[in-house]
């Protein structure tokens, strides 16, 4: 339920539909997707579970972090089968997450921008005197910023 609420990217999506109506069919359609992904995870983690279960890579020293038993996982079985599935599938999952940060840090900057800065009266003033051109180079600017924390 958190996931559908408190994320402002999700939030920001729901306001963008023409009515109420139509945000709560987005929110019910995406509903069986969600657990579908969810499931497919944990059946990842359970194959994971099953194949290495009496050879740990952790404990053997083959990974460095604990988070990469499934991309050793998924190298270690197509590595030598099908060489571009494992690189088909890292990419899918890295291009999944810039996908889900971008946004985030999208999401982030627009509030700054709407919420925390034009709510002064002289800044509103400036920011709304300015075009939709430099409107939108102003949270390029904010949304570089975030970037350059992040990283």
């Amino acid at each position: 339920m958190a996931t559908y609420v408190c994320q402002q990217y999700k939030v920001q999506r729901y306001l963008s539909c023409k009515s109420l109506k139509e945000a709560r069919k987005s929110i019910l359609y995406s509903i069986p997707v969600q657990v579908t992904i969810s499931m497919l995870s944990v059946f990842v983690g359970f194959a994971a579970y099953a194949y290495f279960e009496h050879c740990d890579p952790w404990t053997n020293g083959w990974l460095s972090q604990r988070d990469q038993i499934i991309p050793y996982l998924s190298l270690y079985l197509f590595g030598s089968v099908a060489p571009g599935v494992a690189g088909i599938y890292m990419s899918a999952v890295f291009g999944a997450s810039l996908s889900t940060c971008s946004s985030t840090i999208n999401s982030c900057a627009v509030v700054i921008i709407e919420d925390l800065i034009k709510p002064f009266k002289k800044v509103s003033f400036l920011i709304s005197a300015l075009s939709n051109r430099h409107q939108r180079t102003l949270i390029e600017v904010t949304y570089t910023l975030f970037r350059l924390k992040r990283e």
